[in-house]
């Protein structure tokens, strides 16, 4: 049996194969070539060896390694007044105008952005802000413009306001670089910078920054306030603006309140879902002033059945004693004109009778008549016996005849006057309960802070400037 062809590789067997069956040979020369080839075969190409590996590399790009995703798009969250447009739960696209007395609130994932009244400003992919200005938090990158200057950001709190002579710039928190036309700045938190004055220190509203951080909360439903209009409305402590307004806000319930002037009104109120939930304020009215006495309590008087008539002595002395027990009598109406003759002489007793003559037209709630005396007393006596007196009574006064704004006129005259009365302490915390009762929490909590040591006020002024500080947005030291 013939053994097998023994070849040196397989393709020198095809070629001894092709031989042996007739078929053509190769030229000459091709042995030669052959074995070279087989003996040295070629490489391939070092361009080929890129083919996988690009393709790789394009499979971990697609795979592993982020892509940049788009910003998402603003929604309007606050629409307080004329803002255009003022869908509330709608995304801004374009140029939202806030008019005057009015406010708006613009946000996105991280980041608010609250608009003053008179803003105008564009809302892309980051803000340009074209007049007006804009209070800003931001927890991630953002961009913002004002004409030929750029603020950028990781994470700030800052304001931004175009201004037609100036752009400036207030950071809260955080830090903002500025740059422009020969601007490369770094501002930090309590710094302030001026494309006209150059750096400083900033000075933003607690109030606004206390609402900034409340609306920038996410929220799942739509708030509608629809009266009084032109109150000023608060969500749970935290003011939004003027009614009518729209809201984003958590659903569950709420606490609303509305003050105008001196005028305060209130709502507690479930939010649900779609659609807007619209809510009406109970019309606003005054919050009774605080009723005080600086004198010790006098038991009512028991009218006299059939009083005799009572001829005034000439002496002065006897007939402001008279007057006195008169009015103890509760007979007002005759001892105030037995006290207005003495006060119209010139006795010794002149003084102190137009005093009383004060005095009693309170006890006999003939206010007009009360503050008359006590004006005349101020008049003729600047600097007389009982002028401490006066001034507390002039309050006690004011605030039974419901006259607040007058009532907070003379508590401030009697504690610029009178700093060191022993009533100091008692004048300075009723300014500030009238002044929170009226809606200025900022001088309220001014008073309670300087009170936060005194004996007898020290703990409830301590609770209510706390209270106020909240409602300011201030922290707590």
């Amino acid at each position: 049996m013939t053994e097998p062809l023994r070849t040196k590789n397989d393709a020198m067997g095809e070629l001894l194969r092709a031989a042996k069956q007739g078929g053509e040979l190769p030229r000459p020369g091709s042995k030669e070539r052959i074995w070279n080839e087989l003996e040295n075969p070629r490489r391939p190409s070092a361009a080929w060896w890129l083919v996988p590996a690009a393709v790789a590399a394009a499979i971990v790009a697609v795979v592993f390694l982020p892509t940049r995703k788009p910003q998402p798009a603003f929604t309007l969250a606050l629409a307080s007044g004329d803002v255009r447009p003022g869908a509330v739960g709608a995304p801004v696209t374009g140029e939202l105008r806030v008019a005057p007395k009015s406010r708006a609130l613009v946000k996105r994932s991280a980041a608010g952005v609250l608009l003053h009244e008179g803003t105008t400003a564009t809302f892309e992919n980051d803000l340009t802000l074209f007049e007006g200005s804009a209070l800003i938090v931001s927890s991630a990158r953002l961009t913002a413009r004002a004409k030929q200057y750029r603020a950028d950001v990781e994470s700030a709190v800052f304001q931004l306001e175009a201004a037609a002579d100036a752009v400036t710039l207030q950071v809260s928190e955080g830090q903002v670089r500025v740059s422009g036309p020969q601007t490369d700045v770094l501002l930090r938190a309590g710094e302030s910078w001026s494309s006209r004055d150059g750096k400083g220190r900033a000075e933003l509203s607690p109030s606004d920054l206390a609402a900034l951080r409340a609306l920038a909360e996410p929220g799942d439903a739509v708030l509608r306030v629809a009266k009084p209009a032109g109150a000023k409305i608060s969500l749970d402590g935290v003011e939004l603006g003027t009614a009518p307004l729209e809201v984003m806000v958590k659903r569950g319930a709420h606490h609303l309140e509305g003050v105008q002037g001196a005028l305060r009104t209130e709502l507690k109120a479930t939010v649900g879902g779609a659609p807007a939930t619209t809510l009406e304020l109970p019309q606003p009215k005054e919050l009774p002033l605080p009723q005080v006495s600086f004198e010790p309590e006098e038991a009512e008087p028991v009218p006299e059945v059939n009083p005799k008539r009572v001829e005034p002595p000439a002496d002065p002395s006897k007939r402001y004693m008279l007057a006195r027990s008169l009015a103890q009598k509760g007979r007002y109406a005759e001892a105030v004109t037995i006290y207005d003759g003495l006060s119209r002489g010139d006795s010794g007793w002149a003084e102190p009778s137009l005093y009383e003559v004060g005095r009693v037209s309170l006890r006999a709630k003939k206010y007009d008549a009360a503050e008359a005396a006590l004006a005349a007393y101020r008049a003729r006596y600047p600097n007389g016996s009982l002028a401490h007196e006066v001034g507390l009574l002039s309050i006690e006064v004011q605030l039974k005849a419901g006259n607040g704004a007058l009532a907070l006129a003379a508590m401030d005259d009697f504690l610029v006057r009178f700093p060191n009365s022993e009533r100091y302490g008692d004048v300075r915390f009723l300014r500030g309960t009238v002044r929170r009762d009226r809606g200025d929490c900022e001088g309220a909590a001014d008073d309670f802070h300087a009170l936060v040591d005194h004996p007898i006020h020290g703990r409830d002024a301590r609770v209510l400037a706390d209270l106020c500080d909240q409602q300011l947005g201030r922290k707590k030291n």
